[in-house]
């Protein structure tokens, strides 16, 4: 199989993490996000998104959710629970955490300062919610995996990249989503869904969109240089 996706792309590294924790053998295609695509990225991705899956045999699968599940379903031990409610809760939770994803995406290109804080506590309130459905742990469903951390997994490394940028406070008060994230960040493949040059190109994307996040990130720097200009004495 070849995964197909961007660097940073948060819906890419959910794929690589089940993928690795299936132990399923694969190759990665990494194609850059602000370049021309490849010339038959429309056919296999009709949505013109990644992450797309080649399976072989000319057949691309695009749409994360769906990839998972078809990833689920090749491969044993399954992420998802059999029976019918509870495999419903799971695919709502994996819904609701796409909506937290998106609403992080907006954090980061919002331009409109009212949106800005406006979606700061439309993330705060989601994660609340996440909050109140955790139970035990140390994961979603207890002690086995689930594709609910897959999914949720690179909605916490986006947040722990923010919160390194700025302090937002996203996971105050919330003891059982910090642990949780302490517990998904530390898995080999939530570690090996994350590209090493993942924080370099995070900051890239951060300034390329020109919006509060990244006004925020050059006064910080601003500050920083005019603190260190001072403690040596230069202006």
């Amino acid at each position: 199989m070849k995964l197909i996706g961007f660097k940073i792309c948060p819906y890419v590294q959910r794929v690589v993490i089940v993928l690795h924790e299936k132990g399923i053998r694969h190759t990665l295609e990494y194609i850059d996000p602000y370049g021309k695509r490849p010339a038959d990225f429309h056919h296999i991705s009709p949505l013109g998104k990644v992450p797309v899956l080649d399976i072989g045999n000319d057949q691309h699968l695009f749409e994360s959710a769906v990839i998972l599940e078809y990833l689920d379903e090749i491969k044993k031990p399954p992420f998802l629970p059999t029976p019918p409610p509870a495999r419903a809760r799971h695919r709502s939770w994996i819904v609701y955490a796409s909506s937290v994803q998106a609403l992080l995406a907006r954090l980061v290109t919002v331009r409109d300062e009212h949106l800005f804080i406006e979606t700061q506590a439309a993330i705060r309130d989601h994660l609340a919610r996440v909050e109140s459905e955790l139970r035990a742990g140390p994961l979603f469903s207890g002690e086995h995996f689930s594709l609910v951390d897959a999914v949720f997994a690179p909605v916490l490394v986006t947040i722990d990249f923010l919160e390194s940028v700025h302090r937002f406070g996203f996971l105050k008060n919330l003891d059982k989503t910090s642990r949780w994230r302490e517990t998904l960040l530390a898995r080999p493949s939530v570690r090996t869904a994350i590209h090493n040059e993942y924080r370099d190109l995070m900051i890239e994307f951060v300034h390329r969109q020109k919006g509060c996040l990244d006004a925020r990130l050059n006064s910080s720097a601003s500050g920083t240089r005019q603190a260190a200009k001072g403690a040596s004495g230069t202006t």
